[in-house]
């Protein structure tokens, strides 16, 4: 169990920021590609507050290690946290938490998840997995906030 003292922030993720540099300056269609950079980074401000870091305890079993992040989401009264599916896979047999703004929770296990591999053995270019949240959990989550089709719009 991760030491709940040690704060969420301690992974907390930010909005990635690519930078104009990192944009190909031979690109004779930068201006485009300039314009969506900045809608992309617009989009990313307006949203990550619906983002929260997801961690797996460390070797010791005290501190955090970031897994990855997951999205909140509330449809037709209904609660979920979506994450890529890699996240799980990528730690086999870890429990995992959820950084609130003042400690971590444990997430319950149960996720729905794409698989790896299609029946056809290419990769699937699906990559999410999905769980849904009793209220009980819910009422654990200070300081997040659950992306809805309304709070979209109003974004």
């Amino acid at each position: 169990m991760i030491r709940s003292d040690y704060g969420a922030v301690a992974v907390q993720q930010n909005p990635v920021s690519l930078g104009a540099n990192q944009l190909n300056s031979s690109n004779s269609n930068k201006e485009a590609r300039l314009h969506l950079l900045a809608q992309s980074e617009a989009l990313a401000e307006r949203i990550f507050r619906f983002v929260a870091p997801l961690a797996v305890p460390d070797r010791s079993g005290d501190y955090p290690e970031a897994a990855g992040s997951l999205v909140l989401l509330k449809h037709l009264g209904r609660t979920f946290l979506v994450t890529a599916a890699h996240n799980l896979d990528n730690n086999p047999g870890c429990t995992f938490y959820l950084g609130t703004a003042t400690e971590w929770i444990e997430v319950p296990s149960g996720f729905f998840a794409t698989n790896e591999k299609q029946t056809d053995g290419k990769s699937n270019r699906f990559d999410y997995a999905v769980l849904e949240a009793d209220a009980n959990f819910v009422a654990q989550l200070d300081g997040l906030d659950f992306l809805s089709a309304m709070k979209l719009r109003q974004t």
